[in-house]
């Protein structure tokens, strides 16, 4: 009898051995990044930055960016990519917070058509730490991006330094009488003085893109 109970205790013990870790394992086995996967309606709103403060661009040459695109993020790896207006953001170092998870945006190239030239060009946009949470402490932590569960919502800043930036600075901050010098060198051919005259204005700018993801 003393034998009997003894393995019906062993047997016992190795079954809540077996379901204790089968529980772990189902735990272990919660994905985060599940709850992103799917369809977004992506916006995108332009800032210019100064080293310290974000500044909205405002006017009829930046409304095109407000114009909403669709999107789809998808696992990738141990990462996740968001595919919109046929580029690909690719989603990295994926941490679980309270309310979703926060992550970086890998540095990418975008390559586009000028509309009046026919001619390609590519700029850099790299990751920009715009997300904001509040650690337990009351102090604050920046990401590049962060998925909010109850509201659905992929969200993350990216930033641009090129001569694409400071065009889109200097058309924002230039004099009227600049504006028509840099006009007159694009016409006459002096890439170099229009150049020049960019770069003086654009000095300690870039333009930040806050890029919000609704999903559908």
């Amino acid at each position: 009898m003393k034998k009997l109970l003894f393995s019906a205790a062993l047997f016992a013990a190795t079954m809540i051995g077996f379901t204790s870790c089968d529980k772990d394992d189902d735990e272990k086995s919660v994905d985060v990044r599940e709850q992103a996967v799917g369809d977004y309606t992506v916006t995108s709103t332009l800032y210019m930055y100064d080293g310290k403060t974000l500044t909205e661009l405002k006017g009829d040459e930046f409304e095109e960016e407000d114009v909403p695109t669709a999107g789809k993020a998808e696992l990738d790896g141990d990462g996740m990519k968001l595919t919109a207006d046929g580029d690909v953001i690719n989603i990295v170092k994926i941490a679980e917070a309270s309310n979703g998870f926060t992550f970086d945006v890998k540095e990418m190239s975008i390559t586009e058509t000028d509309e009046e030239t026919g001619e390609p060009y590519t700029y850099t946009l790299n990751g920009f730490n715009g997300y904001e949470l509040k650690a337990a402490d009351g102090s604050t932590v920046k990401y590049h991006g962060g998925f909010i569960a109850s509201s659905k919502t992929l969200e993350f800043y990216v930033e641009m330094r090129d001569e694409e930036a400071m065009a889109m600075i200097a058309m924002v901050l230039m004099t009227e009488e600049d504006l028509e010098n840099f006009m007159a060198m694009l016409f006459s051919g002096d890439e170099e003085g229009a150049l020049a005259l960019l770069e003086q204005y654009g000095a300690g700018y870039s333009v930040v893109m806050k890029i919000t993801c609704t999903k559908k």
